[in-house]
């Protein structure tokens, strides 16, 4: 029972990463050629990630060995490899063991729950191990590229990327289960999941930015960092065994990565079919009498898609993060934005490019807000519910636009003031900054719905899958970024004092395309919509 229901856990996995299950318009059409385009994907992202790695450690890997600091290097890389499975997995492990739609159904049968979690934790266990290879492979090329190899060295290295994913899975399943409890306790569980969600984002895009300094910290105060890290034995042990080969360390640290996971295991098991059955009332409401409020068809249809894009924090973070980081943006603006330009006046070659500089950084902040790309997704198997009412189909798409429109315009307007004062932004170029941003933030509107009505995916069992998974999503990002790459080689080919008319040509484009997709979505999008 339990390999049976592995083999399903990895087939649905296998389905989730390369876009497997959607209905659209071109079902059954091109289903192995969408496998190797997310194959070539997720290569690329592989090959960028190991290289990012590869740099890290290549800079600590001379300066470690030469200070004898070497079973720290390897420290560094244990650290770093449960660090980054910890992150990638604890959202994970929340919805996938504690979560999933059908672990009801699966204890209605006649299987084990220890089955059920078994086969879930196994199929967590595969997808650490890959998180973990992408740390270890650039760690260990980086130091057989600079210092002497220990045989029994690589083989206990060996023995740790085997079973440190164990223990990170013991750790993040814990933490899983506690957030579990967590929002099922608190009255607005989706505001602590994007809180909680936002941290973890804010603490990567931290680390992210300041890793120059944290390596070069680490490479000054090695010593003071061996001290800290030699008092925890059993990690001490483990980097001595990856470094010089030492098996003792390996005896004494190889158990604490072992039983953990066999505590937690045994834990979750006694606690599976409370916790996933468990239904904890909310807090009651006193009915007050009011007066009913009267609104249009298309009022509702827009305050029913602002309730979806709040049901769930997965679609906040997937479809509403560039809001976010607008408004990060516009602060970053206001409080650094000052200091930016007395540097950029320094070089006079530059002047002319601040405000097309600008332009385009807004522009990119705009692709980042998807709603419209996958709102069409979101209705899921209930979409015969919108398409049923007597009402135009038009309202329903425009009111999914509007939702976008409303997500993302302020905070671009807000960017765009705080840019305009801060830079000193006048003449020509002061209306193009007002109005691009803006114009190219409704043309991806428009183009992430056309995408998503030519490409649905209306079968999912989570709503990450419609907001994370399928072209539809991708075309808006990608392709608004390559139209982007017209104007930016314009400007550069002909200079700063061309900007203006390259705004003015893009802008004209902008518009054109616009019509385009609009005459398209009120003709043939409205007739795939009520054929969905």
């Amino acid at each position: 029972m339990l390999k049976l229901l592995l083999k399903t856990r990895l087939l649905a996995w296998f389905r989730y990463l390369t876009g497997g299950g959607a209905r659209s318009a071109f079902k059954n059409k091109g289903g192995k050629g969408k496998t190797v385009l997310f194959g070539l994907l997720y290569i690329y992202v592989i090959f960028a990630c190991g290289a990012m790695f590869f740099g890290w450690f290549s800079l600590l890997a001379s300066p470690f060995y030469e200070m004898g600091l070497g079973w720290l290097y390897f420290g560094f890389f244990f650290i770093s490899a449960f660090a980054l499975m910890f992150v990638m997995s604890i959202f994970t492990a929340k919805s996938q063991l504690f979560e999933a739609k059908d672990n009801e159904l699966l204890l209605s049968m006649p299987i084990p729950p220890s089955a059920v979690l078994g086969s879930r934790m196994a199929s967590l266990l595969l997808i650490n191990f890959g998180f973990c290879l992408l740390v270890a492979i650039p760690a260990m090329a980086a130091w057989c590229m600079t210092c002497p190899v220990n045989p029994l060295g690589i083989v206990a290295f060996v023995l740790v990327c085997i079973f440190l994913p164990f223990f990170s899975l013991a750790i993040s399943s814990l933490f899983g289960w506690l957030l579990a409890m967590l929002t099922a306790r608190v009255k607005r569980k989706n505001l602590v999941s994007t809180v909680a969600s936002l941290c973890f984002l804010g603490g990567y895009f931290y680390v992210i930015s300041n890793i120059n300094a944290i390596l070069q910290s680490f490479i000054l105060n090695g010593q003071k960092m061996a001290d800290s890290i030699s008092v925890v034995t059993p990690l001490y042990g483990l980097a001595m065994a990856m470094a010089e080969g030492e098996l003792s360390g390996l005896i004494i640290g190889l158990p604490c990565l072992i039983v953990p996971f066999a505590v937690a295991y045994i834990i979750l098991a006694r606690t599976f079919i409370r916790t996933v059955t468990t239904r904890r009332g909310s807090a009651k409401k006193r009915y007050v009498k009011k007066e009913a409020k009267v609104a249009s068809p298309f009022a509702a249809f827009v305050r029913r898609e602002w309730q979806r894009f709040f049901s769930s924090s997965l679609i906040i973070m997937n479809c509403g993060l560039g809001c976010i980081m607008t408004l990060i943006v516009a602060g970053a603006i206001i409080i650094k934005g000052g200091q930016i330009r007395d540097m950029l006046s320094q070089v006079p070659e530059m002047e002319g490019f601040i405000a097309p500089i600008i332009i385009v950084a807004l522009c990119a902040m705009a692709g980042m807000v998807t709603y419209s790309a996958c709102a069409v997704s979101l209705e899921g198997k209930y979409i015969w519910i919108v398409r049923s009412m007597p009402t135009d189909t038009k309202l329903v798409l425009f009111a999914k636009m509007l939702v976008h429109l409303i997500l993302s315009a302020p905070g671009m307007l807000l960017a765009q003031i705080a840019a305009i004062i801060v830079f000193r932004v006048s003449g020509a170029m002061l209306l193009w900054m007002l109005l691009l941003p803006q114009l190219y933030n409704l043309f991806l509107i428009f183009l992430g719905l056309w995408a998503n009505l030519k490409m649905p995916k209306m079968e999912w069992q989570s709503e990450v899958q419609a907001v994370k998974q399928g072209f539809s999503v991708m075309i808006p990002i990608l392709g608004g970024w390559a139209i982007m790459v017209l104007p930016v080689v314009a400007v550069v080919i002909f200079g700063a004092q061309a900007a203006g008319i390259v705004a003015a040509v893009f802008a004209a484009i902008l518009a054109l395309a616009i019509f385009g997709l609009y005459k398209w979505i009120i003709t043939r999008g409205v007739e795939i919509f009520e054929n969905l």
